[in-house]
């Protein structure tokens, strides 16, 4: 669960992710969407399969495709 001081302010900046790469490209990287969230907000309070899972929902609704990579070594 997200607190919900973190939800409003993590939403917004997905949604923002998604309509920079929504610009420039038809698919959203699940894990450069992670690693540029982690930039800007270090203290994300969703990791893994909970993260992808928003960034997913998001980028489908802006009805662009989203890979899902292996996590890296």
């Amino acid at each position: 669960m997200i607190p919900q001081t973190k939800q409003p302010q993590l939403d917004d900046l997905v949604e923002h992710y998604i309509e920079v790469k929504k610009k420039r490209s038809s698919v959203v990287s699940a894990r450069q969407a992670e690693k540029a969230i982690r930039t800007v907000m270090p203290d994300c309070p969703l990791d893994g399969k909970a993260f992808d899972t928003l960034v997913a929902a998001k980028a489908l609704a802006h009805g662009l495709a989203v890979a899902f990579e292996a996590p890296a070594a």
